[in-house]
């Protein structure tokens, strides 16, 4: 479970992350509208959760870990993320804002996808905040861990961090579901591929 949690959620994270991005950058529809910032920025965030996760554990566990070839990737994404930066930040600032855009048309499905997006959230991180605490705490009634009863709350943390790092990749499934606009939007996207 562990191996899969570290390995292959990130993977996972990628793949969505990057379809979220792609379905909110190619339609210009969802790109101009507020819900596209929270969008790509949950993307991004989740994204580089799962992937900098994954980067430490390799540090702490591999001997080989920055072998020349992922210094030399490292210091490429470095350079490429500060240009991406700058001229993000250049063509912002050269475009002057026209007034005020039009207000959303669908603002309660916003709201709608945005609280599906809380809850899931909530389901997600509950189990394992709940089990951080009785480790922290120690266990109730003054319990101590056997040798089978640290088996078991070993398996059920493993799972609570599944779910937690879970949360991180399925995102895109959510606003498939909730959200009419964007599961248009990928179907015409997917489409014109």
């Amino acid at each position: 479970m562990s191996y899969m949690v570290i390995h292959t959620l990130p993977i996972l994270a990628v793949v969505t992350n990057a379809l979220i991005l792609l379905v909110v950058l190619t339609n210009s529809q969802l790109n101009c509208s507020s819900f596209s910032v929270y969008i790509k920025s949950m993307a991004i965030s989740d994204t580089l959760v799962l992937v900098l996760k994954l980067l430490s554990y390799e540090n702490k566990t591999s001997q080989a870990f920055y072998s020349p070839s992922m210094c030399t990737g490292l210091i490429f994404l470095s350079d490429a993320t500060k240009q991406a930066i700058f001229r993000r930040h250049r063509h912002l600032t050269n475009h002057v804002y026209r007034g005020k855009p039009k207000s959303e048309p669908n603002e309660s499905q916003l709201m709608l996808m945005l609280l599906i997006v809380t809850i899931m959230f909530t389901v997600y991180f509950l189990p394992f905040t709940i089990i951080n605490i009785i480790s922290k705490w120690g266990l109730p009634f003054d319990l101590c861990f056997t040798e089978e009863s640290f088996e078991i709350y070993f398996i059920v943390r493993s799972l609570c961090e599944f779910l937690k790092d879970l949360n991180f990749c399925t995102n895109f499934i959510i606003y498939c579901i909730s959200g009419r606009r964007f599961r248009h939007a990928f179907f015409f996207t997917y489409s014109s591929l």
